[in-house]
């Protein structure tokens, strides 16, 4: 069981930006294209491979075929451009530096697992922004952009990642979350059983958490509190 001082919000990587404990999360609950590797290079992740044109304003890339979310769905190519399209949505907010850089783009699937980013003009960083969480078009879909920020989705969230939210946990209502491998991750498992996350508001409550053993381990806190661990 492991202690945070703070509160998460939105557990969902479009809305997480602003808040360090959601950002933690989301990367164990999502993937993106892309990812920076312990090295500091990017790999493909939800991608197989891309390619880019000789102008340097198309991306193309082809997609894993082999990706499950965690509720057994299969992830395709509307996934990525539903994600991506939530960012042009004038009804959806989202931290407005991601609403810059996507606004211009021109996002299509040219089939199932192929998706296209075409530029008005070059951007050499572009691919940075492809580390993205994608979210899962079929159970987002047909909500209104304008409600997804207050959506339950958001406590309680469906990823590719390799962790997935225990059915039934939700850290607004338990005050805790609970994650567990995902058994379906195309990586494979890890040799975690599960990972608990409990809450606290401030340093003194952490540390006293941490003191009577209701946490194992804890991160977040001021370190000037570290001699009360004594």
């Amino acid at each position: 069981m492991e202690g945070r001082v703070g509160q998460p919000q939105h557990l969902n990587p479009l809305l997480s930006k602003s808040n360090p404990i959601d950002q933690e999360l989301v990367d164990l609950l999502f993937d993106g294209l892309t990812r920076y590797n312990d090295k500091g290079y990017l790999e493909p992740v939800l991608a197989e491979s891309w390619r880019v044109n000789e102008e340097g304003t198309t991306y193309s890339f082809d997609l894993r075929d082999d990706i499950l979310w965690h509720d057994g769905e299969p992830f395709n190519a509307d996934d990525v451009v539903f994600t991506y399209g939530l960012l042009q949505n004038e009804d959806f907010v989202s931290p407005e530096s991601l609403n810059e850089l996507w606004s211009s783009v021109t996002i299509s699937s040219t089939d199932e697992f192929k998706v296209d980013f075409i530029l008005q003009q070059p951007y050499s960083p572009f691919l940075a922004a492809t580390t993205l969480g994608i979210l899962p078009e079929h159970l987002l879909g047909q909500v209104p952009p304008s409600e997804l920020s207050n959506h339950p989705f958001n406590h309680s969230p469906v990823g590719t990642g390799p962790f997935l939210v225990v059915p039934g946990n939700d850290f607004q209502r338990d005050g805790f979350l609970r994650l567990a491998p995902n058994p379906r991750y195309w990586r494979g498992g890890t040799a975690m059983d599960a990972i608990e996350f409990h809450f606290y508001p401030d340093g003194e409550a952490i540390i006293a958490a941490f003191e009577i053993g209701e946490i194992h381990s804890l991160t977040g806190f001021n370190y000037a509190d570290i001699e009360k661990l004594g």
